[in-house]
């Protein structure tokens, strides 16, 4: 430590914090602050925060433990790095200030404001990337997903100047209900926020626009697996079936269901072929009866025209049907 002394009035200095901060990229931290620098050569200091819980630092720190730049977690699986989550458009940072009285305390920091906009436990940016240190990024619009310190999880949208909510941390069926529900699940589903909420439901939002949610009239305890034009195939224990986005059942329960455009083709129980259109689940469109020999089954609609690939008792075969006209089957 050094001490300097100006009349009556001193300060203490750890020196360990000059050597320490010399070799981070962007910041420094000195006595309880962390400085925010917009160049490597930290000479224009963008931004501080003054750490509620400050770090120890010795000869031997390699890296600071109690307030820093927060770790991204994992939340999506989208990434095996842990690398600190990046600084936005210079002013958003994510900010880990533990509190050992509590379970962890991500905080969300506006540099230029100096104002702490929201807490959460986990953040997933998606950027997972190795590095040596903390990066900024310039962004108009970032989707990042957290866990909020209810244990609920919601994503935000990092823009140039904001930051808002983009599916929010808590669901309402009707945006007059007084009841909520904690988002206890999420996982990705084709580029779109699959959740599942406390009540046990699941339920689908648009990942590319805000708070739109794509099975709004779809209230169903069966994991969505593919949302398909208007429709969405859930799995029901080791089966599957299709509802409308309305909430209509469409389809019976099978082992395997394709969807295409105008038709859905099926494997039963006892590996038979199906095909349906999606407005008539009672009409077979294969006539004749075709096993497979496992799932491994392709279809597309061209025209008015079904072909389905598939293999049977070994061999490689085809099923062609005009969906106008289903008694005229061609098979090769």
């Amino acid at each position: 430590n050094m001490r300097i002394e100006y009349g009556e009035d001193y300060q203490v200095i750890n020196l360990y914090e000059g050597a320490f901060s010399k070799n981070l990229k962007y910041i420094n931290y000195i006595q309880g602050k962390l400085y925010f620098y917009s160049d490597e050569d930290k000479t224009n200091v963008i931004g501080t925060y003054v750490c509620k819980n400050e770090n120890t630092i010795g000869a031997d720190t390699q890296e600071l433990k109690n307030c820093f730049v927060a770790k991204e977690s994992n939340i999506l699986k989208s990434g095996d790095t842990d690398n600190y989550l990046p600084i936005y458009n210079k002013r958003f940072a994510f900010i880990n200030d533990i509190d050992s009285a509590k379970r962890g305390s991500i905080v969300l920091y506006d540099l230029a404001n100096d104002k702490e906009k929201a807490s959460y436990l986990k953040v997933d940016a998606g950027y997972h990337k190795a590095s040596d240190g903390v990066a900024y990024i310039d962004t108009a619009g970032t989707i990042v997903v957290a866990q909020n310190t209810s244990d609920s999880y919601g994503a935000i949208n990092i823009g140039s100047n904001d930051i808002t909510n983009f599916i929010k941390f808590r669901y309402k069926y009707n945006p007059d209900d007084n009841e909520e529900f904690n988002n206890e699940k999420i996982k990705l589903l084709d580029g779109n926020y699959l959740f599942q909420i406390s009540d046990g439901t699941y339920h689908l939002f648009d990942g590319k626009h805000s708070n739109i949610e794509l099975t709004k009239g779809l209230k169903t305890s069966n994991e969505i697996v593919k949302l398909y034009d208007k429709y969405v195939m859930v799995k029901s224990g080791n089966k599957y079936l299709i509802y409308g986005k309305d909430g209509t059942i469409v389809s019976l329960e099978y082992k395997y269901i394709i969807m295409t455009d105008l038709v859905y083709v099926a494997i039963n129980d006892n590996n038979k072929l199906e095909a349906y259109k999606y407005s008539d689940k009672n009409t077979n469109l294969i006539t004749e009866e075709i096993s497979v020999d496992n799932t491994n089954v392709t279809a597309n609609v061209r025209g008015s025209i079904l072909t389905i690939n598939y293999t049977s008792g070994g061999e490689s075969l085809y099923q062609e049907i005009n969906i106008d006209n289903p008694s005229g089957d061609n098979n090769g």
